[in-house]
């Protein structure tokens, strides 16, 4: 919540390009970590831009559709989330 009202005055598109870069960054230098402490620090990088994004995400998921069909929205939107859980992604 507080990464979430800090980057809110910020254009979203851009926010949510920005995190996806930063996630990926974020999980290859996890791959890459040369120790315990520098995948942890990775993972929590990660963490971050992951807990921002679908909050961004579910706020413009929302707002694309008609008030009636929010919920429906914010279900397709976490799909991927759990398919790629199921898939072990």
């Amino acid at each position: 919540p507080v990464l979430t009202a800090l980057t809110g005055k910020l254009p979203r598109k851009a926010l949510l390009l920005g995190l996806m870069a930063l996630f990926t960054v974020g999980n290859l230098l996890a791959w890459k970590a040369p120790s315990y402490e520098s995948l942890i620090a990775a993972r929590v990088l990660t963490g971050l831009a992951h807990g921002v994004f679908f909050s961004i995400g579910s706020t413009i998921a929302t707002g694309l559709v008609p008030k009636e069909k929010a919920a429906s929205a914010i279900a397709i939107m976490f799909t991927g989330l759990t398919v790629a859980l199921v898939t072990g992604v």
